[in-house]
């Protein structure tokens, strides 16, 4: 199951062989490397996703209390403290959940890109 939502191909098992040792194929050692491969590459861009959601929060965020601070009747919109920290934790949430998903995504992507299709190797061809 896993292995169709990653969309790695399907191995056979390890046959037995004389004196009943596992043999393995090598394509399922293959196999075993690339997924291993795949899943740390997805979840490092899904970190580098995470970490770019902080500094987009943070460009966000710094300007905005910087104008709270200066003129808080002007740019609080008419809302309490309380009332923008509800506001703050929810889109924080929806952020953390946007830069994990974009990140993941894009993790998926470039794989295909670069490790699959070869794109930089048919660049250089032309």
């Amino acid at each position: 199951m896993l292995h169709e939502f990653w969309g790695l191909p399907r191995t056979r098992a390890p046959q037995e062989c004389e004196g009943g040792r596992l043999r393995l194929e090598v394509s399922a050692v293959r196999w075993y490397d690339e997924s291993m491969k795949k899943a740390i590459y997805v979840a490092l861009f899904t970190f580098l996703g995470v970490l770019l959601q902080f500094l987009l929060h943070a460009a966000i965020e710094i300007p905005y209390l910087g104008l709270l601070n200066r003129n808080f009747e002007k740019y609080g919109f008419g809302l309490t403290w309380p009332e923008l920290l509800t506001i703050h934790v929810v889109l924080t949430v929806v952020l953390i959940i946007a830069g994990v998903l974009f990140g993941f995504f894009a993790g998926k992507y470039y794989w295909r890109k670069i490790y699959i299709e070869h794109v930089w190797k048919n660049k250089n061809k032309n």
